[in-house]
């Protein structure tokens, strides 16, 4: 992607996802896809690059939240249990997936799926994960 490419990759998202895109202040916006919120956000700094982030979970809604948050931690351990995104615990008790992603990963609509596609699968992976903590 060449110019302002989050804005390019919104206009992707808006063409391939009409009605399920959102733009928020900032020049961010989000996708909803199937049961997946997924925000795309400039990084200060470096305009080359978007910050992926997706909400997972409430984690306070868990019996056993610091047993899980352990399980996330070890998740975290080079990418292995979020296909190459990072795993948080918000500071609203949400449990975050999160991604730094070069624009010029996105060259076509299938690319944003796939990227939504590995968020999905991630996110209902740990939501699985969970239930061995309710």
């Amino acid at each position: 992607m060449t110019g302002d490419g989050l804005e390019q990759l919104l206009e992707m998202a808006e063409d391939r996802f009409s009605g399920r895109v959102a733009r928020l202040e900032g020049g961010a916006f989000a996708i909803v896809r199937e049961d997946i919120q997924v925000t795309f956000a400039p990084l200060s700094g470096s305009p080359e690059y978007a910050l992926v982030r997706a909400p997972v979970l409430s984690i306070g809604e868990l019996a056993r939240p610091g047993a899980f948050a352990l399980a996330a931690l070890a998740g975290n351990f080079f990418w292995a249990g979020a296909n190459g995104a990072t795993l948080s615990a918000g500071a609203d008790g949400w449990l975050y997936l999160t991604e730094r992603r070069a624009l010029s990963e996105f060259g076509d609509a299938d690319a944003l799926d796939r990227c939504l596609d590995d968020f999905s699968v991630a996110a209902s992976d740990w939501r699985e994960r969970s239930a061995l903590y309710a």
